[in-house]
């Protein structure tokens, strides 16, 4: 699996998962999202649409960062959470 950090993302863009992904690597996109919930779900939820399979998030906002199951339905990629 190939990392992308956030230095790497905000230098290259989303074009450096298309460019992984193309060359075969699963993808851990680890910008450790970290917003209110909504806005930090609605980012995992981009980087999923990017073909990310796994991502990382802050959990200091406390319950409501959680996955939610019926969220996750909508995910076809098992390791991208909210």
């Amino acid at each position: 699996m190939g990392q992308i950090g956030l230095q790497l993302f905000t230098a290259e863009g989303p074009s450096i998962v298309a460019s992984a992904r193309e060359r075969g690597f699963r993808i851990f996109l680890d910008l450790k999202f970290h917003d209110i919930p909504n806005t930090a779900a609605e980012a995992v939820r981009s980087a999923c649409k990017l073909g990310v399979d796994m991502t990382t998030i802050h959990l200091s906002g406390g319950g409501a960062m959680m996955p939610r199951p019926s969220a996750l339905r909508r995910i076809r990629r098992p390791l991208c959470w909210e």
